[in-house]
């Protein structure tokens, strides 16, 4: 249970925007009320602390190998399940970092339709810039260039250095009629970006 509980917490910390409640608080909030860990107990402290979501996790082992399911909620309400990601992590735990990656990717992210990965600087992915473009793509889908102008221009304000928010910036603008002068320096600028673009990308 220790395993997954750092695990994940590491695993989230690597988002910025993502503000996480201190472990110490809830180890305390927990004694105080006598160290309950039922799900209703987690809700009633999630809603004390003012959390937007509530992260519920469970680990079990089957013969050698080791099996970690986490859940996202929405405390407010009902308590509603917004999503949930299970992994399996390898005997000799040699990729436990990066399936507890992958299970808090999973969490926050969810059903990611935009093409790249979520933007990285100084070591940290972000959520706000990512969830920006997300927004930017979903608009391009329904050809409202100039909502989705807005919104990439949101994901470049949180992160300038994106490489894919740049390159879809200047499709647009390019789809838009704008002259070449005014998009061609998203173009460059997603060129010489630290993210990783797919290759089919870095030809358009």
């Amino acid at each position: 249970l220790r395993l997954g509980h750092v695990g994940l917490h590491d695993a989230l910390a690597r988002w910025r925007g993502v503000q996480m409640v201190d472990p110490l608080w809830l180890a305390d909030a927990r004694v105080r009320r006598g160290s309950a860990t039922s799900m209703r107990d987690g809700m009633e402290l999630a809603r004390e602390r003012r959390a937007g979501r509530v992260v519920l996790g469970e680990v079990w082992q089957f013969k050698d190998t080791i099996y970690v399911r986490g859940l996202l909620y929405d405390p407010s309400g009902s308590s509603r399940l917004i999503r949930e990601h299970a992994i399996r992590i390898a005997p000799d735990l040699r990729d436990v970092q990066a399936r507890f990656q992958e299970l808090a990717d999973s969490l926050l992210v969810g059903g990611a339709v935009a093409p790249g990965s979520p933007p990285r600087t100084g070591g940290r992915l972000s959520l706000p810039a990512w969830r920006a473009f997300q927004n930017a793509y979903l608009a391009v889908q329904r050809w409202e260039l100039d909502s989705a102008k807005t919104r990439l221009q949101r994901a470049l304000a949180i992160d300038p250095t994106y490489g894919m928010a740049q390159l879809w910036m200047a499709q647009v603008m390019a789809w838009g009629g704008e002259q070449a002068k005014s998009w061609r320096q998203f173009a460059a600028g997603a060129l010489a970006s630290q993210d990783s673009l797919p290759r089919r990308d870095r030809s358009v």
